[in-house]
């Protein structure tokens, strides 16, 4: 079976992590963990990940940067040092590499990142710019997040919106057939902006803050739905699909496109795992930095996996063998 272009599929990577263990590492590989954590001994864990940019068509040294700091937010540890690695097609102008590169040193200023190193090369194997990046930070051993932790009663939460990432991809890469379905430039350019909302360490930061925070886990490729199904390896959750949020553009775009906004890419989502004492207390905070977060569902006892409810009845929820961005027939250039 030839595999399709996006993630390799959940059990297929399962199958392969589960036939090696790393030693030293306290949060090792696993389908649905964001970062590695590793005891090496001292009062710091080192927390480390790495996320290659394929597809972005612009901004792509900011992209890389923001997403691997995602990752490493999601441990409750602080991104320090940023290796990048990055590949452009033959041809490619110099006037474009340094704006690339620049774009990187930026955006690691931007996060309080050190640029430490990585490799740049010119080559026929790729027909665009790939950015491939590594990011490194630490975290107290207290304050080490981990999903193993999950437990019934808990409660979930959501930060933003379902498909950030995906609406601003749709108003850039669809436009024209966008407005010619008749979308309003403004709510198209509403969407295309929604890429500035694609960071959550601020997020992190401020629900870690608030209350007691279990496990935070980033949204990205797979959507929300694919996000979550990746959470309930860890412990068995409901997710009432009627309380996820939709951004009304999002939702406009993919009714005209034919697809399901559940299953878009969605960075700037967060989900958060945390006490229901401590629901009230996330929200407010978070708000108050003008950030929504919605509840959506609970952790319940029994084995690891996703259930969907629906106006508090077990339905059959949403599946997508790939990213629903892979359906989507872009603008010509």
């Amino acid at each position: 079976m030839n595999l399709a272009v996006g993630k390799v599929p959940s059990a297929l990577l399962a199958e392969w992590l589960d036939s090696f263990r790393a030693r030293g590492v306290r949060v090792g590989p696993a389908v649905g963990e964001d970062a590695a954590a590793i005891d090496v001994g001292e009062a710091t864990i080192i927390t480390v990940t790495s996320d290659p940019i394929t597809f972005a068509g612009r901004r792509i040294g900011d992209y890389a940067v923001t997403i691997n700091a995602n990752d490493i937010a999601t441990t409750g540890g602080t991104a320090r040092w940023f290796f990048a690695t990055v590949l452009m097609p033959a041809g490619f102008s110099s006037v474009a590499a340094r704006r690339l590169l620049r774009e990187l040193s930026v955006a690691c200023e931007r996060h309080g990142v050190e640029l430490c190193g990585g490799h740049t090369e010119i080559t026929d194997a790729v027909t665009r710019p790939v950015v491939s990046g590594t990011m490194i930070g630490t975290v107290e051993p207290d304050e080490l997040l981990e999903k193993s932790d999950m437990r019934p009663g808990q409660a979930i939460l959501v930060t933003k919106a379902a498909a950030v990432e995906g609406a601003s991809i749709l108003a850039v890469s669809c436009r024209r057939r966008l407005t010619a379905a008749g979308v309003s430039p403004g709510l198209i350019e509403t969407a295309a902006r929604r890429i500035e909302q694609i960071g959550i360490t601020r997020d992190a930061a401020v629900a870690r803050n608030a209350g007691a925070v279990v496990a935070l886990h980033d949204v990205t490729e797979g959507g929300i739905a694919g996000a979550l199904t990746e959470l309930g390896g860890f412990a068995r959750i409901a997710v009432d699909i009627e309380a996820i949020p939709v951004l009304a553009e999002c939702r406009e775009m993919c009714r005209i496109l034919g697809i399901d906004p559940l299953g878009l890419i969605g960075s700037g989502s967060l989900l958060v795992v945390c006490e229901k004492e401590s629901v009230s207390a996330i929200v407010d905070s978070l708000a108050r930095e003008g950030i929504d977060a919605t509840r959506i569902g609970e952790v319940i006892a029994g084995e690891p996996g996703l259930v969907w409810r629906r106006e508090g009845e077990v339905v059959d929820g949403p599946t997508f063998s790939v990213d629903e961005i892979a359906r989507v027939r872009f603008d010509d250039p």
